[in-house]
């Protein structure tokens, strides 16, 4: 098993930044941020950081643009006896990769379940986007009790009430990917800004350091659309003789990418050397530039889609992609819940994890060739996991 996290150390006071090797569970990265000027923290946010191990605050850089760091509401928690209840109070499930998250949480339940650790199958919820909606729903999962709640909000304050119902009644909160600023919850799920940094500083050496660009963004307004636009211009504004010679409304949705990149082009005659794609954008990208009878210009991946993966290996272009599928995603989420349900207790409200790299020299270890450009699954890591149990290890004392 071939695969690389993303690692990152550096002066947050000058936020310049360099990598380093933070444990031997994280190999070197294939990026480098060395040198690069990236977001700075005030010196409150600076002071958050002090929370954490010193190994671990690498990876929590412009942490600030989505999340917030604060003590383990948990801390002095006390775990019910097994077996468990586990409820996902999700807020939709219409893409493959919310179905993907689903999935393997009612696999992991389910294996827990055959071992007597469940004490039924998976409960789920699905709001539908509506805010309220979901927040009534978990109040009665509360009500239903339900021992371990994971939970993707879809919005950053919209649960908080029940969140501090639930961790009254002693009920675990742990959200995925998807972080709130409820003082009560624990968040899991990786810094949009750092992976970000790492997409970009991989297309401006891509290209050479020089040439136009153009970037992708996501949904507009959203924490992770904002944070993964802003470190892509903090990575580009270090190198002068790349040009950002625009920004296209992806909304992390292929079609509208596609669409959206034909009519930039049909503006832009000028050489496009490469793109900064935000998310599930960079194959319909390429659709549109070889639509137009242009050259395809260097692009990232960022998910680690099939599509992405069968499109390079279809056209023996070069490959940068982060693995963020939404199964390895809740698989995070679920070991951070069952650490603290046998005792183990986070250093932190917010843990934020590196992403693997998949990159040209371990790109077959996450390819298949069932994968084609039109699969809509994404490429997990080889053994499932984001990190390795030794990695998440920094991440908690032992109760």
């Amino acid at each position: 098993m071939s695969w690389r996290l993303l690692t990152l150390a550096g002066a947050f006071a000058t936020a310049l930044v360099t990598t380093a090797l933070p444990s031997a569970a994280a190999e070197k990265s294939a990026v480098s941020l060395e040198g690069i000027e990236l977001a700075k923290p005030t010196a409150e946010q600076a002071e958050a950081l002090n929370l954490l191990p010193e190994s671990l605050q690498p990876y929590y850089v412009g942490y600030w643009l989505l999340a917030e760091i604060g003590k383990n509401p948990y801390a002095g928690w006390t775990p019910p006896e097994g077996p468990w209840k586990f409820c996902y109070n999700d807020s939709y499930q219409g893409n493959s990769w919310r179905q993907a998250a689903l999935d393997k949480y009612k696999a992991l339940v389910a294996d827990y379940k055959e071992k007597g650790l469940a004490s039924e199958d998976l409960v789920v919820t699905n709001s539908n986007n509506d805010i309220n909606v979901q927040l009534s729903q978990l109040n009665n999962l509360v009500r239903e009790g339900c021992n371990v709640i994971l939970s993707i909000p879809s919005s950053p304050t919209g649960l908080c009430s029940g969140i501090k119902d639930a961790h009254d009644k002693g009920v675990l909160v742990v959200t995925v990917e998807s972080p709130v600023t409820c003082p009560e919850a624990i968040n899991v799920g990786f810094n949009e800004y750092f992976v970000a940094a790492k997409t970009a500083k991989w297309v401006a050496d891509a290209i050479g350091g020089k040439g136009n660009v153009f970037l992708i963004n996501g949904i507009p307004g959203l924490a992770p659309t904002l944070a993964r636009h802003q470190a892509a211009l903090d990575v580009l504004g270090n190198f002068p003789d790349i040009n950002v010679v625009g920004e296209v409304e992806g909304q992390w949705t292929p079609s509208t990418v596609k669409t959206n990149t034909l009519k930039f082009l049909a503006t832009h005659p000028q050489q496009i050397d490469g793109v900064v794609d935000s998310g599930l954008g960079a194959v319909s990208a390429w659709q549109a530039f070889e639509q137009s009878g242009r050259p395809l210009p260097k692009i990232n991946g960022f998910v680690g889609e099939c599509s992405y993966l069968a499109y390079v290996k279809e056209k023996d272009i070069p490959v940068y992609s982060t693995s963020q599928g939404g199964a390895a995603a809740v698989w995070t989420g679920f070991d951070v819940a069952t650490r603290m349900l046998n005792g183990e207790k986070p250093v932190v409200s917010t843990l934020l994890m590196p992403l693997p790299e998949i990159t040209p020299e371990n790109v077959d270890d996450w390819y298949t060739p069932d994968m084609t450009v039109q699969s809509s699954c994404f490429a997990d890591p080889p053994d499932g996991r984001r990190v390795s149990p030794e990695f998440l290890d920094q991440y908690f004392t032992k109760g």
